[in-house]
């Protein structure tokens, strides 16, 4: 007698795997009326970000400015900071309201059907069309048949595609198959190997700890001081805890998880009780949690119709299908990781950023093709997530869960307009890529090479005023901004910091006009004068780090700096023409060359959308840490934050601010007002907030609510002078929020007045839409 309860079940997109890429996937084909069906292997969703691997998910905006992911990771990420009390660090933190956000974006959506505990394990075909997935619902003896018309594998591991018969890549290919500067000479098996975590807990007085006795003995500090293996955080950790070569990351996953335990006892023996750095942190702590569900970092990849690789990224290739973005480091571990030389070559440096290793490791951000996301073997089969169709070395930088949530949204967006048109994935690129890039777009996501254009708004042709301005004057060393108010981990910078001019140094300024003076403060620690070297130069936005030559600049001159601290040295009349506008500002870069015997003060923080950097090796820029302004003054001030930054395309700065700034001084309410010389209808209104965006997702404390973000406001719909509909909002954190009337309305004017924000003194909007309904 069949003991196996069996259930048949039919969605328009089946998901398997409920990491992040699965979850946002999910969300965005549900948002656009899909029937989705989630299968998850675990009882929470997260994936490696859920509380039983508890990986933080790391993204761009760790190594660029404005980059944090934005769209759907954006709105859960938010949400968990705004509702957690638990504090960041690196790994191990991770708690259970984190896997309620999750389950809770979920549910909320009525389009989604959820499984948990719901492993897939093979998958019926039709020719090259999956037909249906079998999976097993391990908690109640339930084979599931599954079948639908698009699936998405965001297993990681690639189980879908795999038992579809879709080409598989693994292992490491050599430096000529896809001609990588960061490949092994020699293609090989060798991949990056899986991870466990730990957490420990203060517990306020000194107790001491016995390792168990099949813990491993660790007692040689060079194994973590000159591996990179550096245990610097008494709360928990370590990426660097990692098992894979020569063991195989999904079949010889139960030694691996065995050793990794054994190691892990063995790490807090070497902190606890040996270290002689940290057994002082770690007096007061003791061994809290230990994980059990490994995180896996490859596996699988699977060939798609575009394999995305190093020399797309290096370059920043423009696909003419991005749908998605990247920016993390190419952070390729060390085949072996706890068993090799080092765990990874730029952590054994101390992440040097003026070593060769790590200029060539720093990328981005570049743009992700939909055709990686799509099989070329299975015609009704995407991909997201770790298994997608890139080279070893591009996986290095495509794998961390920012990105792969952006690709998610991406692959759920791509499967709505499949579906709603009658068009396969395979076809998408050719009849509708601007569709899906142009919802993405207006769906919160960010594409570095595409701008929104949506004919069906009306915010683009409406006249825009505003109850005032903020004009960019510059900053002084003692400025702190917005970055006070915002709690930022970490934020403030000793006062009497100095950044010293031993590299080139590199301040982006917006423009809206002519620039009769520009000045920046410095000092001369030397006793004699010494020659500052300046240079204008070109700018492409603020991700652009090209080092040009100095005989490109739009301007060059030396000054005398005379022996002496915190001196304003200006540069006058630096520029006869300014291509920039006040509805259209542009960014130069200011670059001061090197001189050890100069320093250039930073600013506490940085000044909206005007991040700085250095020169690393290989003529490339990086933003300074805790990405902060250097201080710097402009005369006359410039209008880089007028009201036609509202519909400028782009929600974040990028070749322009792209942000509409009301004059600090100015008490709130602020406003900005849409007119239109002949009636609209209006049925929806779709803003967006600044916040959120300058750093890392881990720099961000415990019920954290963005500054800048709008907490109170107000819109009101207008026609003939007259209010025909008011919303109001209180409370407000996300960035992003979507009003639809209870009716479409005749109006010639909309007006957004912020009441209060959730500490910024200034109101702010990268974008008004609006739309008929």
């Amino acid at each position: 007698m069949e003991r196996w309860k069996t259930e048949t079940l039919e969605y328009d997109l089946v998901v398997c795997g409920g990491g992040l890429a699965g979850v946002c996937a999910a969300i965005a084909a549900a948002r656009r009326g899909v029937r989705v069906g989630v299968l998850h292997d675990r009882t929470v969703l997260g994936g490696n970000s859920s509380s039983e691997v508890r990986v933080t998910p790391h993204g761009a905006a760790q190594h660029h400015p404005y980059a944090r992911e934005t769209g759907i990771i954006s709105e859960l990420l938010i949400e968990e900071r705004a509702v957690n009390h638990a504090e960041i660090f690196e790994n191990g933190w991770t708690n259970s309201i984190w896997d309620l956000v999750l389950l809770t974006a979920i549910l909320r959506e009525p389009n989604i059907e959820l499984h948990l505990n719901t492993k897939v394990v093979s998958c019926a075909t039709d020719g090259r069309r999956i037909r249906s997935v079998e999976a097993l619902v391990l908690d109640s003896e339930t084979r599931m048949q599954v079948s639908g018309s698009l699936f998405l594998d965001a297993t990681g591991d690639g189980i879908v595609a795999d038992s579809a018969g879709c080409e598989v890549m693994t292992g490491s290919e050599g430096r000529e198959v896809f001609g990588e500067p960061n490949a092994p000479e020699t293609s090989s098996t060798d991949t990056m190997g899986n991870s466990l975590m730990f957490k420990t807990e203060e517990i306020s007085q000194e107790q001491p700890w016995a390792p168990p006795f099949w813990a491993k003995e660790l007692r040689d500090p060079t194994f973590f001081y000159d591996a990179g293996r550096i245990p610097n955080d008494a709360r928990g950790g370590f990426w660097w805890i990692e098992l894979g070569t020569p063991r195989h990351t999904i079949y010889d996953n139960r030694s691996i998880r065995t050793d990794l335990q054994r190691y892990i006892l063995g790490v807090w023996d070497w902190m606890k009780n040996h270290d002689p750095e940290m057994s002082e942190a770690t007096r007061t702590r003791m061994l809290d949690w230990i994980g059990t569900v490994l995180g896996t970092r490859e596996s699988r990849r699977i060939v798609g119709r575009t394999i995305v690789t190093e020399p797309d990224i290096q370059s920043r290739r423009v696909f003419d299908d991005e749908v998605a973005f990247g920016g993390w480091f190419l952070d390729l571990h060390t085949p072996g990781g706890l068993i090799a030389k080092h765990s990874e070559e730029n952590s054994a440096q101390r992440y040097n950023p003026f070593t060769e290793k790590a200029a060539r490791a720093f990328v981005g951000p570049y743009g992700v093709p939909l055709s990686c996301l799509i099989t070329r073997d299975v015609e009704n089969l995407f991909l997201a997530g770790r298994d997608i169709s890139a080279s070893h070395v591009a996986l290095g930088t495509m794998r961390v869960m920012g990105t792969t949530a952006l690709m998610g949204q991406a692959v759920g967006t791509a499967a709505a307009v499949a579906l709603q048109s009658g068009v396969g994935p395979h076809e998408l690129k050719r009849v509708h890529i601007r569709t899906i890039q142009q919802q993405l777009l207006r769906d919160g996501a960010w594409l570095p090479n595409v701008s929104a254009d949506d004919p069906t708004d009306a915010a683009p042709r409406a006249r825009i005023s505003v109850s005032s301005q903020e004009l960019l004057r510059g900053v002084d060393p003692e400025y702190v901004g917005w970055g006070e108010a915002a709690g930022i981990v970490d934020r403030r910078i000793n006062p009497h910091f100095l950044k010293r001019c031993d590299t080139r140094m590199v301040q982006q300024i917006a423009l809206s006009g002519a620039l009769d003076r520009v000045s920046l403060c410095v000092s001369n620690n030397s006793s004699e004068p010494q020659t500052l070297s300046l240079a204008l130069q070109r700018s492409e936005g603020i991700f652009d780090y090209t080092v040009y030559p100095q005989q490109d600049a739009l301007a060059v001159t030396e000054l005398s700096v005379e022996p002496g601290g915190r001196q304003w040295v200006t540069w006058e009349r630096p520029l006869d023409h300014v291509p920039g506008t006040p509805d259209r500002p542009v960014y130069v870069r200011l670059e001061l060359m090197t001189n050890p015997h100069l320093q250039w003060h930073q600013a506490q923080s940085c000044f909206p959308a005007h991040p700085a950097y250095y020169e690393v090796g290989l003529k490339k820029l990086r933003k300074l840490q805790h990405g902060v302004s250097l201080a710097f003054r402009v005369e006359p001030a410039q209008a880089v934050f007028g009201p036609r930054s509202v519909v400028s395309g782009v929600t974040r700065p990028h070749r322009s601010p792209n942000q509409w700034r009301s004059d600090p001084n100015a008490p709130l309410p602020a406003w900005c007002r849409l007119d239109w010389d002949s009636p609209e209808t209006v049925g929806r209104i779709e803003l967006t907030f600044p916040g959120n965006l300058l750093r890392s997702y881990h720099a961000y404390h415990p019920f954290y609510r963005a500054p800048e973000t709008a907490r109170d406001y107000r819109i009101e719909v207008i026609q003939n002078g007259s209010v025909v509909c008011e919303l109001s909002e209180t409370d407000n954190y996300q960035r992003r929020r979507v009003h639809q009337l209870d009716q479409p309305v005749t109006a010639d004017a909309v007006r957004v007045t912020i009441l209060s924000t959730n500490g910024d003194s200034a109101a702010g909007l990268y974008e008004v839409r609006v739309y008929p309904g």
